[in-house]
């Protein structure tokens, strides 16, 4: 199959994406979800751990950064977005724990916005043509940002779904279709197994709070689990080499 195919492929498995999404309807903030199971206060700060447990992105951010200084291969402005996200991440979602509503949620959403976005023109850019780059990851962030702005008016989830979506299906759409410039990049699917247990964990935040008798939620664990899958790209970064020259090793 040629490359022009499966770039056109690629494209109309967005546009199914966003059009599977579009045709859910308005996708309203749950009210509920701010109602986390850990909502113990110690030491005089409230939500502990899910405030706490937020601390991972920090050091995974700040160490991929070093990482992608280190071995600046590909898209690496595309992976600093990442990383610079991901250290946001803790600041802004430890705000939004501190007292869980909307408008302390688009803080936490917009960092992850920036770190979804920033891998998406990552993945596209090596996968394909790392020229792409320079086109996407500017407009990617503006329109990661717009998502944000847009639940916040209008209350409709939806773009912002699909701004988490995006970047995900293309991780396994782009390993079906295409080969990365760089190898290894088996680590991008270990990160997606990660998230998808980060986002597993965070359902049965409750349950998993009754099941260890009040020790940890699942929404902290969540946490966790999402900083691990970052740091499984950032093992990529340190290790990765052109795959040409690799196969000559």
């Amino acid at each position: 199959m040629g490359d022009h195919l499966k770039i056109i492929l690629l494209i109309l498995f967005q546009i199914g994406v966003m059009i599977f999404i579009a045709t859910k309807g308005v996708i309203a903030q749950d009210p509920t979800y701010h109602q986390f199971a850990d909502a113990r206060n110690f030491f005089g700060l409230p939500n502990f751990w899910n405030v706490l447990s937020n601390i991972p992105f920090f050091f995974v951010g700040i160490m991929g950064l070093v990482a992608i200084s280190k071995n600046p291969k590909g898209a690496a402005w595309s992976w600093i977005t990442v990383y610079l996200g991901t250290a946001f991440v803790c600041i802004g979602s430890s705000y939004y724990h501190l007292e869980p509503n909307n408008q302390t949620l688009v803080w936490d959403r917009l960092p992850m916005t920036i770190g979804f976005m920033g891998l998406f023109s990552a993945v596209i850019s090596e996968f394909i043509d790392e020229k792409i780059e320079k086109y996407s990851l500017i407009p990617f962030l503006i329109l990661g940002a717009l998502s944000v702005y847009y639940w916040k008016v209008s209350g409709d989830l939806r773009p912002y779904v699909f701004i988490q979506a995006s970047p995900l299906v293309s991780i396994l759409f782009m390993f079906v279709l295409f080969k990365s410039k760089y190898t290894p990049s088996w680590h991008l699917i270990l990160a997606l197994v990660f998230y998808a247990l980060a986002k597993a964990v965070e359902y049965y935040d409750h349950d998993i709070y009754d099941f260890t008798a009040g020790i940890m939620s699942g929404h902290a664990i969540k946490h966790v689990l999402a900083a691990m899958g970052l740091y499984f790209t950032i093992s990529m970064i340190r290790q990765r080499r052109v795959r040409s020259l690799f196969k000559l090793n």
